[in-house]
């Protein structure tokens, strides 16, 4: 009884963690005039849409899914790392050929976005407003 107990209040703990996470990341953001993104985060899947067709519906437990509009990746695999902290690893046919580390500013307006271009070994920094 006690063990059902303490995996009770610990599940309890975690929902509001899960829950920052879906309010941090959910919305559209704009990182210039043609860089827009959408999130949704449902539970343990976040869908990603942007206006120009590219589009993903991936679990952040790091397993690889279909990558969508872009001939260059052709799958995705995501990690939350925290509440504010996610990470996409953009991949073509396998091998990882970018990594997006995002993460939401403490008052929710802004994402700092590092992109890691492992092709070039070139790193880019951007910053995307909520919409």
């Amino acid at each position: 009884m006690r063990k059902f107990l303490i995996a009770g209040v610990l599940a309890t703990a975690l929902l509001p963690a899960q829950a920052m996470a879906q309010v941090a990341f959910n919305g559209t953001w704009k990182a210039d005039p043609s860089t827009t993104m959408s999130y949704k985060v449902d539970g343990d899947t976040v869908m990603m849409t942007t206006p120009t067709g590219q589009s993903y519906t991936a679990k952040v437990d790091g397993t690889d899914a279909p990558y969508m509009g872009d001939p260059n990746i052709t799958s995705v695999s995501l990690m939350m790392l925290s509440d504010n902290t996610l990470v996409e690893s953009d991949k073509r046919d396998g091998a990882t050929v970018s990594v997006h580390t995002m993460k939401i500013t403490p008052d929710g307006k802004t994402i700092a976005i590092s992109v890691r271009d492992k092709m070039s070994g070139t790193m880019t920094k951007l910053v995307a407003s909520r919409q």
